[in-house]
Formats: C-alpha cells, structure tokens, sequence
C-alpha cells in the first residue's frame, strides 16, 4: 500500500480513478519542504500511522516492500499544498496527486482531488487507463481549487503530527 492519501488501501497496480501523471509534475526547485517529519494515519482506519522523514526536497517512508517519495508543491494559500506521491511497482513508477489543506494547528490534513472520473478530463487533464493523467500542473490546480471552493468535500482526512 502506498503511504499519503493512498494509506486507506490503494495499490500501485490498481490506480483506476486516481489523478496520475506520467512524469514527475514537482521539481526540486518547485519542492516545499516545511516540516522535518510528518506523522499521519487516515480518520477510521486500523493502519499504523505513516511516517514521512524529509530527505533532500521530499518525504519518505517505506510501505509495503516499496519505497515511497512524497513533494509538496506549496500554494499562494497558507496552508495548501499539491502532494504528489510516487513509488515503484514491477519496476514501473507510479505517481499520485492530491490538494492538501494542512490545518492551522497542524493536527488534521484534508485531502481533495485524489479520485477522479472521466467527466473531470479537460485541458491539461485527461482520461487515460482508468485514471486521470495531469499534463498540466496548474490546469489540476484549478481543478482542485474548483472543487473546493464548491464546498466539496474531503477524500480522506487525516490526523497529523509534524515536527
């Protein structure tokens, strides 16, 4: 199982619905890196917290016989971040996005955007093998942002504990 928004079950092999891309969308220079280690474990699952330790410009952690790369890309609003989660899998790497709201007090995450459908393609987003793959960073930024500000929801919330 993959660590981030993926720590509720999702497998690498099975990304239908996730929002993908099929190279990395957060660069170094782009990386935000406010936290030195980031402990979470998703509202109503058995699953022992994640642990992500900051290593260069991202986080990391090992889930499953798999090492995990979390980034967050940091936006104009305090507080919100693009995560995006890659691992390997039969040598193959996989990457998931979500749009993190990290709370004030830093003891609860929610994430947005992590499932997607086919009626969310679009520019820079598009229907690929059962999952939405991001062309454009910023086009999945507005996209998130729509969501949210439509009083959507989160996929996942989180407990925290940052250091």
């Amino acid at each position: 199982r993959m660590a981030g928004f993926a720590v509720t079950g999702l497998l690498l092999a099975a990304l239908a619905g996730f929002y993908t891309s099929d190279k990395p969308l957060i660069s170094d220079a782009d990386a935000a890196t406010p936290y030195a280690k980031i402990t979470f474990k998703a509202r109503g699952e058995d699953d022992a917290p994640t642990v992500l330790t900051l290593a260069g410009h991202e986080y990391v952690t090992h889930a499953e016989n798999t090492d995990l790369a979390v980034r967050f890309f940091a936006l104009p609003k305090a507080n919100w971040f693009v995560t995006e989660m890659s691992g390997a899998e039969d040598g193959k790497v996989e990457r998931l996005y979500g749009l993190v709201n990290v709370a004030a007090d830093a003891k609860v995450a929610y994430a947005y955007a992590t499932v997607g459908e086919a009626k969310d393609a679009g520019p820079g987003l598009r229907d690929c093998k059962d999952a939405i793959c991001i062309d454009d960073l910023d086009a999945y930024v507005r996209h998130a942002n729509t969501i949210v500000d439509a009083g959507g929801e989160p996929d996942v919330t989180y407990d925290i504990t940052v250091e």
